[in-house]
C-alpha cells in the first residue's frame, strides 16, 4: 500500500494538482512513447480552442457542457444524461472517438481530467476554469463568423 502525505496547495491549484496526479495514473509504469509523447503536449489556449473548433456538433456539446461546469467533477451518467444519451455504452462511443482523435491530432491531450477508481461505479470527469473559459469564447463565436 502507498504512504500518503497532506500537501497544501492552494485553491485555484487544486484542479491542475488533480490533472497531474490522473496522468500518473494512467502512465503508471508504463514507458511505451505514447506516454513520452502525451508529457510534452501543452494543453494551451490555442490547442483547446482548435479542439473545440475540429469537433463535430456532439462533441461540441460535450465540451460546452463541461464547461458550463468548470472544476466540477461529473460523473459520465449525469454527463451522458444532460447530453441526451439513454444507454451507458454512448460514454464509449462520445469518449472513445474524442480519444482517438486526440492521440491522432493533438498529441493525446484532452481538455478535460478524468478520475476512476477501482470500486467506483462510474468514471468522473472535470474541466478546469482557464480550458473552461477557451471552450465557452470560442462557442461564443459560432454563427458569428
Amino acid at each position: 500500500m502507498s504512504n500518503y502525505i497532506q500537501v497544501p496547495v492552494p485553491e485555484q491549484y487544486v484542479p491542475r494538482v488533480y490533472q497531474l496526479l490522473a496522468e500518473l495514473d494512467v502512465q503508471g509504469d508504463s514507458n511505451t512513447t505514447e506516454s513520452s509523447a502525451n508529457e510534452s503536449v501543452v494543453l494551451d489556449e490555442e490547442l483547446v480552442r482548435r479542439m473545440y473548433r475540429e469537433s463535430h456538433e456532439n462533441h461540441r456539446d460535450l465540451l460546452k457542457f463541461m464547461a458550463s461546469r468548470p472544476d466540477e467533477w461529473t460523473p459520465t451518467g449525469e454527463l451522458l444524461k444532460a447530453l441526451g444519451y439513454t444507454s451507458r455504452k454512448s460514454a464509449s462511443g462520445l469518449f472513445g472517438a474524442f480519444g482517438k482523435r486526440a492521440n491522432f491530432r493533438y498529441g493525446g491531450a484532452k481538455p478535460w481530467i478524468f478520475a476512476w477508481e477501482p470500486g467506483d461505479v462510474e468514471a468522473r470527469y472535470m474541466m478546469t476554469g482557464e480550458v473552461s473559459k477557451w471552450i465557452l469564447d470560442e462557442a461564443s463565436k459560432e454563427g458569428n463568423e
